[in-house]
């Protein structure tokens, strides 16, 4: 099994804290692999090899993400080996080859809120199910101009018949939208305006806290990376800086952390509406 963190630089502390919780949940090193969209690399877990370019060709990337488009490239990289593609805004609680556990041949994909839109930010595929053909076919289907990339970020009826996909709906445990449960797998912070590594009051914010300290602990997120990361502005608003300018302090237990607002999170899920989340 491979896995892809689809990432960037503006991304390191959430992609190291979900490197930390795949760890924690016993999925192992030499499987994660970082697609550093903004370098066009492909590394290993802790940056510390290249193993190869993303693309080799040039794209125009027009959505909000770069590693929303890293993404697709993944099936022309491991189409022989059961693979999962992951956005860093997550954490993870389960060995991701468990899922493969007796499982048919096929894409998965949990749906979005919208009608035939699925959420490309954990795609889960079976070794067997891209043939040369298959291949061929998604390919084209990525390159082709003619299809938006939104149509393609969202995996919609426009983008799978040229690509001739037909996609298996994912349960949600796999991916789900900023909310924990007994049975969820993996937690997706999608929501821009409340992930924890930004702002205050997430309801599940002290889920990451904790694997973030952890994340520290073992020297796999370092002060470093924080302090780069804090000069950074995020990817939907250039006024908003990509972690909050006190998330260092968060490394102390006795930090006094500020009252959650849900009112606050309800009302920003309401302006980061259901049918961007993906």
């Amino acid at each position: 099994m491979k896995i892809y963190i689809a990432s960037s630089k503006k991304n390191i502390v959430e992609e190291k804290v979900l490197i930390t919780s795949l760890i924690e949940s016993s999925n192992l090193k030499e499987d994660i692999n970082i697609l550093a969209a903004d370098e066009n690399r492909v590394y290993n877990f802790d940056r510390t090899k290249i193993f190869r370019k993303i693309f080799d060709t040039d794209i125009e990337f027009k959505q909000s993400t770069l590693f929303s488009t890293a993404r697709f490239f993944v099936p022309m990289l491991s189409s022989n080996e059961d693979t999962v593609i992951i956005d860093p805004d997550t954490l993870v609680f389960a060995n991701l080859k468990s899922f493969f556990k007796k499982l048919k041949t096929g894409i998965y994909m949990r749906k979005a809120y919208g009608l035939n839109l699925y959420a490309s930010s954990v795609i889960l595929y079976t070794k067997d199910f891209f043939d040369n053909e298959k291949i061929q076919n998604y390919k084209k289907a990525v390159l082709n101009k003619n299809i938006t990339w939104m149509d393609k970020l969202y995996f919609n009826g426009n983008f799978c018949r040229k690509s001739n996909l037909k996609i298996t709906k994912l349960s949600k445990s796999w991916n789900q939208f900023d909310f924990y449960f007994p049975s969820t797998k993996i937690i997706h912070y999608t929501n821009l305006y409340n992930q924890p590594w930004v702002f205050d009051g997430h309801p599940f914010e002290d889920l990451w806290i904790n694997f973030f300290r952890m994340s520290i602990n073992r020297n796999i997120l370092k002060m470093e990376d924080i302090y780069n990361q804090q000069k950074e502005s995020t990817t939907f608003d250039n006024k908003i800086k990509a972690c909050k300018k006190d998330l260092h302090l968060l490394v102390n237990d006795k930090y006094k952390k500020k009252k959650k607002n849900l009112y606050k999170f309800f009302r920003n899920e309401i302006r980061f509406h259901s049918m961007k989340k993906y």
